[in-house]
C-alpha cells in the first residue's frame, strides 16, 4: 500500500525503497503453529498456545499490548506483526546474553523471516513504521512510502548501535520497526536465514517433508546472529 501517486511509487522503485527487506525471527518450534495457518499472526490474534516458545520480555509485550499506534490503520501494536529493517538486532543481542527471562542464551533454533516492502506492497497489506523503538515515546509513527527516509538507515548499516555521549540515540533507532496490520501471510516470505549448516539442513528436510508447498529457500547467515552466552 503506498499512499501518494503512480509517480510517486515509481520514484520509490527508483530509490530503491521498495526492495528495502523486512526481518522478523521466531523460534524454529514456532514453525509447527505458523505454517497450519498460512500465515504469521499478530500478538492479539494468537490463539493460546500458537506460540510454543517466546522470546521477548513480558514487561515490553505489556507496553506494546497498551501502546497506541497515532495513524490509520491505527489501533495498538499487538494488532501488528512486528519486522525489524535490520538484522542483529539489540533484541537478537539480549537474547544471546540470556537476557530474555524464561529463556537461555541460545540463539542456534531462532529462524529469521524475510521479507520485503515490495512484498507488502504486491499484497496489499496494511501497514505502519516507525522511526524507533515504537514503545519509546520519542518514536514517531508513519504509513506513507515516501517516509522511509525518516529512518536512520546509517544506523541500520552500522555494526555498532550502542549509544555513545557523542551519539546517544542509536539503540533506540536501530529498533525501528515495520509493522503489518492483523497478520501476514506465509506467501509473502520470500527467504528464510539460520545461523549454522546443520539447521539449515533440518530445516530444509523437515520443510520438504511436512510443508513441502510451503518451502522456502533456506540461507546460512552467521554474520546475522550474536554468538550466545
Amino acid at each position: 500500500m503506498v499512499h501518494g501517486s503512480s509517480e510517486d511509487a515509481a520514484l520509490l522503485v527508483l530509490g530503491g525503497r521498495l526492495d528495502t527487506p523486512i526481518y522478523h525471527f521466531t523460534h524454529a518450534k514456532n514453525l509447527p503453529a505458523i505454517l497450519p495457518a498460512g500465515r504469521l499472526r499478530c500478538k492479539a490474534r494468537l490463539p493460546n498456545g500458537d506460540q510454543l516458545v517466546n522470546v521477548s520480555h513480558d514487561n515490553i509485550q505489556e507496553r506494546r499490548r497498551n501502546k497506541q499506534v497515532d495513524c490509520e490503520p491505527g489501533s495498538i501494536l499487538h494488532d501488528y506483526v512486528p519486522f525489524y529493517f535490520a538484522t542483529r538486532s539489540p533484541m537478537m543481542y539480549v537474547i544471546s546474553k540470556g537476557g530474555v527471562e524464561g529463556y537461555d542464551s541460545n540463539t542456534m533454533p531462532l529462524i529469521y523471516l524475510v521479507s520485503s516492502v515490495r512484498r507488502v506492497q504486491e499484497e496489499a497489506l496494511k501497514f505502519v513504521f516507525s522511526d524507533g523503538h515504537p514503545v519509546v515515546k520519542l518514536s514517531r509513527f508513519y504509513n506513507n512510502l515516501n517516509d522511509l527516509d525518516k529512518v536512520d538507515w546509517q544506523v541500520m548499516g552500522s555494526t555498532m548501535w550502542t549509544d555513545t555521549e557523542a551519539y546517544p540515540d542509536r539503540r533506540r533507532r536501530r529498533q525501528a520497526e515495520f509493522l503489518v496490520h492483523d497478520s501476514f501471510p506465509w506467501s509473502a516470505v520470500e527467504f528464510l536465514a539460520v545461523r549454522h549448516t546443520e539447521v539449515k539442513r533440518r530445516l530444509d528436510d523437515h520443510l520438504a517433508r511436512e510443508w513441502p508447498d510451503l518451502a522456502r529457500p533456506v540461507r546460512v547467515a552467521p554474520g546475522w546472529y550474536y554468538p550466545s552466552g
